[in-house]
């Protein structure tokens, strides 16, 4: 088992002139490997199907805890592919991100606190983002 706590952000300055804006908070997280999914968790595959996505690539979830069963499941036209999860209030800007998940691996990534709202979830390596790996995650009171 491996436990991963979220990794820190750092600020840069803003330009001479600009307001300075204010640092975005960072949530506690861990990242587990698993090999099923615990009850009530949110499952989610990442794959290489059509390019890098999430299926679904959307989830609800109540405020709180929130648990993500994330499965890599390898694509044999693709190849093996390395993929994690951050969550965040818009695209590259985390509040919480999962450890690497390996080819043909799972874990499960708790972020704790997740207060109500919209908030986007991306993978993280390289640019697959860009390429699509891109979902919402809906947080009900």
């Amino acid at each position: 088992m491996t436990v991963t706590p979220s990794p820190a952000l750092t600020a840069t300055a803003p330009p001479t002139g600009a307001p300075a804006a204010k640092p975005v908070p960072t949530l506690s997280s861990t990242t587990e490997d698993a090999t099923v999914a615990p009850s009530g968790a949110i499952s989610l595959k990442l794959t290489e199907d059509a390019g890098p996505r999430f299926q679904p690539d959307q989830a609800t979830s109540k405020a709180g805890n929130v648990v993500i069963f994330l499965e890599n499941v390898l694509n044999v036209d693709a190849g093996p592919f390395d993929h994690n999860m951050a969550i965040g209030p818009k695209l590259r800007v985390p509040l919480a991100a999962s450890q690497v998940i390996r080819s043909e691996r799972s874990a499960v990534f708790t972020v704790e606190g997740l207060t109500p709202g919209t908030y986007t979830f991306w993978c993280q390596v390289q640019d697959h983002a860009a390429k699509g790996m891109v979902g919402t995650l809906t947080i009900t009171p």
